[in-house]
């Protein structure tokens, strides 16, 4: 029976797909970074919910309009909170101890947009809490990237030196563009406050 049941499965899936627009695989240009919204607006209404945790100590400490005011955002997906907390962690535990302070450590007077920054990696930049952090464009040359493109590609990673060691969190969407200011989107591997 089970077999049976593996095989209808395995059809219909098949048939799915055989029934799918494989539009998406042409290459439509570039992408449009621009979002008609607030950068609030834009984290708390994600499709994929990747933002809830951060909106939720954005709500905690009424940091809305500050974080609609910063001109640019780092932001933390729910994965580097998951690291965050894996030891013995609650949500509540967040709200205490996650200081308004803390998320002003990824936020930004200014646009800062990848275009702006030089290649050779001295963009020297202060979070609204006070802390400097060296923004490095990354040319990458595995072939995931460069297979692509004749172009060279750069990933964006955000340094800070503790303990002087360089601390390196790399970004994974850039140059997000909302309403009220820019966006860059930390990987899911980075700790969130890890290096900030």
């Amino acid at each position: 029976m089970k077999k049976y049941i593996a095989y209808i499965v395995s059809c219909l899936v098949v048939a799915l797909c055989m029934s799918c627009d494989y539009e998406y695989l042409t290459d439509g240009g570039k992408h449009d970074p621009r979002v008609d919204m607030t950068t609030y607006d834009f984290l708390a209404s994600h499709s994929w919910q990747y933002f809830d945790t951060l909106v939720m100590l954005i709500d905690h400490h009424n940091m809305k309009e500050e974080v609609n005011a910063a001109g640019t955002f780092l932001v933390v997906t729910d994965y580097s909170f998951r690291k965050y907390m894996r030891f013995n962690w609650t949500l509540d535990s967040l709200k205490k101890y996650v200081t308004a302070d803390t998320l002003r450590n990824y936020l930004f007077d200014d646009p800062i947009l990848m275009e702006d920054l030089s290649k050779i990696g001295d963009n020297e930049i202060t979070s609204e809490s006070g802390l400097e952090y060296n923004f490095e464009l990354i040319e990458q040359v595995d072939n995931a990237y460069t297979e692509w493109t004749n172009e060279p590609v750069y990933r964006l990673s955000i340094n800070r030196m503790i303990n002087e060691i360089e601390v390196k969190n790399y970004v994974q969407s850039s140059n997000i563009q909302t309403n009220t200011g820019v966006v860059h989107a930390m990987a899911n591997t980075h700790i969130f406050n890890y290096g900030f």
